[in-house]
Formats: structure tokens, sequence, C-alpha cells
């Protein structure tokens, strides 16, 4: 099953949502690499062959198939895997500090790798989380003081771009459990980026007071950090990216690596 989810067939042939996605990547290439983009009229035509010729002929398939989503405890196996027992040395620290960070919003958020780092359909295009997508705000009312995180998804799977569909999600910091807490991880990689207005350090983010008569205080970025990617790309001699977003590829390499190392460390 999983073979033919990485190839779309599901039955003899691929299915209708395999060949408009390789559609969408194709349509992508080609205004990346000739400047020419269809027109809407040119899309309803190809969206009526493959409905009404393709579909109705049989030559694609329709099913489709559960996808299994991993339980909390899988990932947070993951993470203290990542953490207590992984042996493998990154080109640099920040690669297991994104990817633990990566782990943790697939988990709280439900969303998919190509929300936060550039996605698979959309190679080149350098798109995914930037820090002006992120909000860190401190919080005090009657049962809640802490951080939280206002996080805007804008380029969530068939509504990229699209404000109407780039909803704000609110994470909590996880104080009993820093190995799942997105505040930690996320403080972790802004500081080290010294994305922050004023604030170099975890101390000088604490010494920041709410406004008289407010419960919050929202922290300012420097104004050439709103567009900095947060998980970005490493080279293999540990030299960051300064604006190269992580790649899907590269992303899925590790979590294949980080998978397969704590299974075989359970079995051996």
């Amino acid at each position: 099953m999983s073979l033919w989810a990485e190839t779309g067939q599901l039955e003899e042939n691929i299915t209708d949502t395999t060949i408009r996605n390789r559609l969408s990547s194709l349509k992508r290439a080609i205004k990346l690499y000739t400047g020419y983009q269809y027109s809407a009229l040119q899309n309803k035509e190809l969206e009526t062959f493959i409905q009404k010729d393709l579909v109705q002929k049989d030559e694609l398939a329709t099913g489709a198939y559960t996808k299994a989503i991993a339980p909390l405890p899988v990932a947070e196996d993951l993470i203290q895997f990542m953490w207590m027992c992984d042996e493998y040395q990154h080109p640099h620290p920040r690669a297991r500090l994104q990817l633990a960070f990566s782990v943790v919003l697939m988990t709280l958020l439900g969303s998919r790798p190509g929300e936060f780092i550039e996605s698979g359909a959309w190679k080149h295009s350098n798109e995914g989380l930037l820090y002006g997508d992120i909000d860190l705000v401190r919080y005090q009312n009657g049962t809640y003081t802490g951080y939280l995180l206002h996080l805007r998804l804008r380029n969530r799977k068939g509504h990229r771009n699209n404000k109407k569909h780039s909803p704000i999600m609110l994470l909590y910091e996880e104080a009993e459990m820093r190995s799942m807490c997105p505040v930690t991880y996320f403080l972790a990689l802004a500081l080290a980026d010294g994305v922050f207005d004023g604030c170099e350090s975890f101390e000088d983010i604490e010494a920041k007071e709410l406004p008289p008569g407010s419960s919050l205080y929202k922290y300012r970025y420097k104004s050439e950090a709103k567009q900095r990617p947060i998980l970005r790309s490493i080279n293999p001699n540990g030299i960051v990216s300064d604006n190269e977003i992580l790649t899907y590829n590269c992303f899925n390499n590790m979590l294949k690596g980080i998978g397969q190392a704590s299974w075989i460390l359970k079995i051996g």
C-alpha cells in the first residue's frame, strides 16, 4: 500500500488526485522556467478533460485510502530518541533542533510538512514558514501565565497564499514537557538567529514587562527578519543557509533516518 501511495496507483491506473498534483507541478515548472502561465480558460479545459474524458472512460482511478496518523506517543518516542539516544552527528546542531520542532508542529497542528518547509510539489519556490508568520506573545490572565505562539499557516494544501484560508493557530508553552514544547524550540531557533528587536538572550525576553492594563506583550522582530525562513537548509560542510528554506527531500530523509534508527535500537 505504501508503494501504491507513493506512485499514485491504487488500481491499474493512477488516481485523479495524482494526475491533478502532477499537472500542478508541471504548470509550476513551466511558469518557473519559461514564464508562461496557463489562463483560467485553459485550466478549466484541462479539468473538463480530466473529469469527462479520463474519469468517465475509466482511464483514471478514483479510489482512495485512509492515511494513518502517528499518535502523540509515537512523536514523543521519536523526540526522546532524538535527544537521548541518537548517535548520528549532523553537519550542524541546528539540524536536530529543526527536526524536533517540525515533528512537534506536525503533531500539535496536524499539519503537512509542505505547510512549513518547501513542498515537494513546489520545488525551487523557497516558500515555507517565515518569522513573520509567527508572533511570540507573553500572556497573563487568571488561568494562564506564560508564552504563546500565534502561527499563521499560509501554505495549506489547496489554499496556498489564500488569506481567507490562512488560519492562525495557537500554541501554548509546555512547561512540564520541554521536549514537546513548541515555544522552547522556537525561542532556541529565533535567539540563535538574532531576530528579535531589543532581545538578544532569554534573559532579555523575560525582562520585558506587560504594558499597564494589558494581559499580553507581543515581541517585535527586526525589520529584515520577518521574511527569513525559520527552518533552513544546511550545507554538508555545516554552514546554515541565511535564506534557503529546508526542502522536503532533506526533511524526509532525516525523518526516515531517525525512525529507522529508533526502530533498530528497539528491536536490537
